[in-house]
């Protein structure tokens, strides 16, 4: 599973979110967001992520503007190479 991950500076006030992921500087990518990211990753369309998580393709879309705007990227092979770059350096899934 590709995690995206980054040093935190400090913690946000209130109680800590499991289902949260560190990220880029604009904010944490959900657990959701991260697998969405994995699965354009391995070159899923919207469609076909919708249909895999039982969700609509209007919800997979609204997660990967999600997911772009986190990241500070403009499109999917970006937040591909973001994605993989904060994960270690990893070139592709294993």
């Amino acid at each position: 599973m590709l995690t995206c991950t980054t040093r935190a500076v400090s913690a946000p006030a209130g109680p800590a979110d499991p289902a949260v992921v560190p990220a880029g500087p604009a904010g944490a990518l959900t657990a959701r967001e991260s697998e969405i990211l994995d699965l354009v990753a391995g070159g899923f369309t919207n469609a076909a992520i919708a249909d895999r998580l039982v969700l609509s393709v209007r919800t997979v879309e609204r997660h990967t503007l999600n997911i772009y705007t986190k990241l500070g990227v403009r499109g999917r092979a970006e937040a591909v190479a973001v994605g993989y770059s904060q994960a270690g350096g990893s070139t592709g899934p294993a």
